[in-house]
């Protein structure tokens, strides 16, 4: 489980980078955030996580996910949408991850059957969470890269 603990209510200053590689199925986000200080987190078999001390998310690597044409958790359902940049606590690393792709991106699912309660956008990405648990993050405009 991850927890969203705070919100900074400032905008990035760079774009977020987002790729998918359909040779290897890697799927790959990048912020302006990600240094040399950042620790990787491995959420289930599939995902990582580089997050700072401050819990601002640098960089998110998922390979071979499972992949999957439905939502695992309703985005109708968001009750309120802000924009800013969470500050993530990795609280177990126990998760099934999914990927769904999502018109010109990808939401990588964290849970599933959830009550989406809240969307942070951060730039082109979105972190959508069940009240402080955060279960899926949606980028858009992924560029497909090729070997």
């Amino acid at each position: 489980m991850i927890e969203v603990k705070s919100l900074l209510t400032m905008e990035i200053s760079k774009p977020i980078l987002s790729t998918y590689n359909p040779a290897v199925r890697t799927y790959n986000i990048l912020t302006e955030f990600m240094h040399d200080n950042c620790v990787p987190n491995q959420i289930g078999k599939n995902l990582c996580m580089w997050i700072d001390q401050d819990g601002i998310l640098g960089e998110i690597d998922c390979v071979y996910p499972r992949v999957t044409y439905s939502e695992k958790c309703p985005i109708t359902s968001i009750k309120h949408r802000v924009r800013g940049i969470p500050k993530l606590k990795v609280v177990s690393l126990d998760a099934e991850i999914f990927v769904q792709h999502y018109l010109s991106g990808f939401i990588t699912w964290i849970a599933e059957n959830k009550e989406i309660t809240h969307e942070i956008t951060m730039g082109s990405i979105k972190f959508f969470t069940s009240e402080k648990e955060l279960v899926g993050i949606l980028s858009e405009n992924t560029q497909a890269i090729s070997n």
